[in-house]
Formats: structure tokens, sequence, C-alpha cells
């Protein structure tokens, strides 16, 4: 069986950068989450999670970014999202996560954020 997920992850001078390719669900939330949490454990809580390869988000993934955000916030950091697709946006728009994530056109913009 094909992985339905992958994901990618580059770190820059103050931000973590993930890139979650295929779809985030039930079956494929642990690589996910993985990913997420192993950038918290080195201490980096700038995260952009760029989802312009990613084809959906279920409630499993939903979950394991607004689980993690308190954390996050806690160190003094924050997750913002970029280059989400119209599909996925309408899943974010549909449950509210604009209200609880920044969310942005393109990855520059979000790291660029940081340093706002």
């Amino acid at each position: 069986m094909k992985q339905e997920l992958t994901v990618e992850t580059r770190e820059g001078d103050d931000v973590a950068i993930l890139v979650p390719i295929g779809f985030i669900n039930a079956h494929t939330v642990e690589t996910f989450d993985s990913a997420l949490r192993s950038v918290l454990d080195r201490g980096r809580f700038a995260v952009v999670i760029n989802a312009r390869s990613l084809a959906y988000v279920a409630s499993a993934g939903l979950g394991a970014l607004v689980g993690t955000i308190e954390e996050i916030r806690e160190n003094g950091g924050d997750l913002r999202i970029c280059e989400l697709s119209d599909s996925v946006a309408a899943i974010f728009e549909m449950v509210g996560l604009p209200h609880l994530f920044r969310i942005f056109k393109t990855e520059e913009e979000a790291i660029s954020s940081f340093r706002a």
C-alpha cells in the first residue's frame, strides 16, 4: 500500500516549515503528528505549515493542529498556515480554524509575519 502522507521538514534560522504531502486522516495523522512533535521537541516553536501539497485534511488532522497550538503558544511561539488549496481552505472555514490560526497566501508572508 502506498503511503498517503509524507511530511517534509525544513528549518530556517528562526522558523520550522512543515510541508505535508497527501492526506491527513485517521490513518496518517500519526505521521503528521510525529513530524510536528519532532520540531517542537527540538524547541522550535515558530512553525509554518505549508499546505500547498495537502490534498485533504480530516478531523484527526485538525485535532493534531489544535492539540499542539496551546503548547506552542505557551512557549512563546505560534503556528501559521500558508498556501491552502480551495478545498482545504473550505474545510478550515467550516470548522472555524481561521479564528485560531493566522493563514497566509505565501510561505514568505507566513515566515516574515514572525518578524513583524
